[in-house]
């Protein structure tokens, strides 16, 4: 983590905290949430087998406040905390200039990393919510995220356990965090489908055209890894197709390809990439531009949450970004686009109107042959 987020080290104990392999900063005045949240972390840090430092940093506009929980946290022993107030004063002053200075100099949050954290810090302690931050002591990685969901995250380390010992610590935690705010955003109410399709496939600048072209837009996620059967993209393509001469019942097509190997390793060759651009050449919907921009995160979340492993899967989201279907395939095989919004009521409205007869299950198939019989 960049030094000039701390306040030069005035104490021994300082020095101490700023060695450690990890440091958590937290700010906040929830004392209950204080004590969990060190107990918690101090535990996770000791079964990953990492030194962890944690400091409060208390809040930017609360000198009694923070005075009063410092004086709780330096009392109870539970972290780290400056005693004289000017230090407070001086770290929040700091952020405020560190991040002035950098918009001064032109930088912006999707390219410096150190100015996204700077904002989301000062954002949080505008709102009087309780965050942290977790770094190493020595280079430029920082987690940051609002303290229920960083405490909830840490709580379930058992489910990511693997990854920390795979990836690293704060790759984990942050792949954890991701996870957890895309199950929030699912749980809200949005004006559009925006926010939840810049979360899922979303990645730096080159795929913002597609989520622009995809908002207030019914939204197929077509979810599969490089083998999909041509039975299956006959299908598709036959609906898609169908569904742009009827302009009441449009939606569109995204694939989002994941993979068992990563798609930025060398196992990633030249045979993986020319099967997956013949398979994007034939499509006529939208494509992920290579699966590389599916975050390990979202990849993980949509394993997890919406069941994928290797059979293809078609998640519909509505206009809003809501989940209209977590796999609407099985609709899309018996009705075809009959099946739009691809919503349950829709499923549940189309059986009440159907008869169990030959038709139904042959379908629009070889009808010739049924009027025959």
């Amino acid at each position: 983590m960049d030094q000039a987020l701390f306040v030069p080290a005035k104490s021994k104990a300082e020095e101490e905290v700023t060695q450690g392999s990890y440091i958590c900063l937290f700010g906040g005045e929830d004392l209950e949430w204080i004590r969990k949240l060190i107990a918690t972390a101090k535990e996770v840090a000791n079964i990953a087998g990492i030194m962890l430092g944690m400091v409060y940093v208390g809040k930017s506009n609360s000198k009694q406040g923070v005075q009063r929980t410092a004086a709780t946290i330096t009392s109870e022993e539970l972290s780290y905390c400056w005693n004289d107030p000017m230090f407070f004063w001086l770290f929040w002053a700091r952020l405020e200039s560190m991040f002035h200075s950098e918009v001064h100099l032109g930088m912006s949050i999707e390219n410096d990393p150190l100015l996204h954290v700077i904002q989301t810090i000062l954002n949080f302690d505008r709102s009087n919510k309780r965050w942290a931050v977790f770094c190493q002591s020595v280079g430029p990685d920082m987690v940051a995220a609002e303290g229920n969901i960083v405490l909830e995250s840490i709580e379930e380390f058992d489910k990511w356990e693997d990854d920390a010992n795979q990836n690293g610590f704060l790759k984990a935690l942050f792949d954890r965090l991701i996870q957890k705010h895309l199950i929030r955003l699912f749980d809200e109410i949005h004006l559009d489908n925006l926010t939840i399709l810049k979360h899922l496939i979303y990645a730096k600048d080159d795929i913002q055209p597609l989520v622009d072209v995809l908002r207030k837009k019914t939204v197929l996620l077509l979810i599969s890894d490089l083998n999909i059967s041509f039975e299956d993209m006959v299908l598709l393509d036959q609906i898609y197709r169908e569904s742009r001469a009827r302009p009441e019942n449009q939606f569109e097509i995204v694939w989002l390809p994941i993979v068992d190997i990563d798609p930025k390793s060398a196992a990633w060759d030249m045979t993986h990439q020319q099967i997956f651009e013949t398979l994007q050449s034939i499509m006529p919907w939208y494509t992920v531009h290579h699966p590389s921009i599916l975050e390990p995160a979202v990849t993980k979340y949509i394993r997890e949450e919406w069941h994928f492993s290797k059979s293809i899967i078609i998640v519909a989201l509505d206009p809003q970004g809501r989940l209209a279907s977590p796999n609407a395939l099985h609709m899309i095989r018996i009705w075809g686009n009959l099946a739009f919004p691809f919503a349950k009521e829709r499923e549940e409205a189309l059986w009440r109107k159907e008869r169990w007869t030959l038709k139904l299950i042959i379908g629009g198939l070889d009808d010739r042959t049924i009027k025959e019989w």
